[in-house]
């Protein structure tokens, strides 16, 4: 199905990320077989991705929360939602779905307070992450996007990034997802939902941390 060079090339370098990635996981479950208090690190297989293009930022979610072992959990809860008083914030998240959930309330109460203005509401939403007792403890991480900017808060309210080139993508198979988003991108047949539907189908196709059942939202300024 693919027949963009671009994408192809992508899609390589994306693979051997992924790779290095899964050795690296494999060498220290290794190490840690024959400790009595050994760990099972989980691997996160939903992904998010946001494409901001022409007048539309389309911001997308699948529908797999995570991965352990050989056990994969679904789960059908709505990731991607507009959030404040007017609905004019795109908000999505990865990670546990109880925690992100209590995130998502709680980073609404800043984006009302603080309307036209996400990036200063990110920032405050990050510093309290980080500091409160509770919501120290929830690990997700999320992507916001209004008409100006799309940003990405990490766990435990790390840090707030901008996208780069219009294209934010996170999770089990972000790698992936951003390469073929890249590829994509620039064509002038497809608007930015156009862009981030084609990607979540054309990367579900090769990656098993990618799933089809996918949600989305589109904002147009």
């Amino acid at each position: 199905m693919f027949q963009s060079s671009a994408l192809k090339f992508s899609l390589t370098r994306a693979s051997l990320y992924f790779r290095v990635q899964r050795e690296t996981q494999a060498r220290f479950l290794s190490k840690s077989k024959g400790n009595k208090t050994s760990a099972v690190i989980p691997v996160l297989s939903s992904n998010l991705l946001s494409i901001r293009k022409g007048n539309k930022v389309a911001l997308i979610a699948d529908g797999q929360t995570f991965q352990a072992g050989t056990s994969t959990i679904l789960d059908e809860d709505k990731k991607v939602r507009r959030i404040g008083k007017d609905k004019s914030v795109l908000s999505g998240f990865i990670g546990a779905t109880p925690e992100a959930q209590q995130l998502q309330t709680t980073i609404e109460d800043f984006v009302n307070e603080n309307p036209g203005q996400l990036e200063k509401a990110c920032i405050d939403f990050s510093a309290l992450w980080r500091e409160d007792k509770f919501l120290k403890r929830c690990e997700a991480h999320m992507i916001l996007a209004d008409k100006d900017v799309s940003l990405l808060v990490t766990d435990m309210g790390y840090g707030v990034f901008d996208s780069e080139g219009g294209i934010m993508a996170i999770g089990g198979g972000g790698s992936y997802v951003h390469a073929a988003a890249a590829a994509l991108i620039d064509s002038p047949d497809l608007d930015a939902e156009e862009v981030a539907l084609q990607t979540m189908s054309n990367t579900a196709e090769y990656c098993e941390l990618v799933d089809t059942n996918c949600i989305h939202e589109v904002l147009e300024f």
